[in-house]
């Protein structure tokens, strides 16, 4: 087996088994706050007892800085006026990090961002951990939330 193993037409033969690695990019997390912001939807939240049914989460890649913004839906319009209400109070960022949801895909979308002067880096669908920033959020909003709408400590 270890002739095998080392034996160069065996190895050049061979077909490689396993997964097959892609090319990834390291997303920056910026040498300044508010350069690099993550942006996600969580939600719906308390389906029966509240207008406001999503939230989204908005994390700085340099400082962790989280905002939260309640909203009535994931649409593109209604991400677009948290994210310009975000810009006024900090800052413009020179990248916005989302995943592929249609809010962050539309047209309407491209066009704010291309606007905007930001570069919209959108991470790998079905794949939460490469935009881990913010999914750590998500992950302390579910029970905290949970907590909140059924009384419970």
């Amino acid at each position: 087996m270890l002739h095998i193993q080392n034996c160069i037409k065996c190895i050049s033969f061979s077909r490689p088994s396993g997964k097959i690695e892609g090319f990834l990019h390291n997303i920056p997390k910026g040498n300044e706050p508010f350069a690099v912001v993550h942006a996600d939807h969580f939600g719906p939240v308390d389906r029966a007892n509240t207008v406001k049914k999503y939230i989204l989460v908005i994390v700085d890649g340099f400082t962790k800085y989280v905002k939260l913004y309640a909203v009535k839906t994931t649409t593109t319009r209604d991400t677009i006026r948290c994210l310009r209400d975000y810009f006024q109070v900090y800052s413009r960022p020179k990248i916005l990090v989302s995943d592929r949801g249609t809010s962050f895909t539309s047209k309407e979308f491209e066009e704010f961002a291309l606007e905007m002067n930001i570069k919209h880096v959108k991470v790998a669908t079905a794949s939460p951990q490469a935009n881990g920033q913010v999914e750590r959020y998500n992950r302390m909003l579910a029970p905290a939330l949970g907590k909140l709408y059924t009384g419970k400590d």
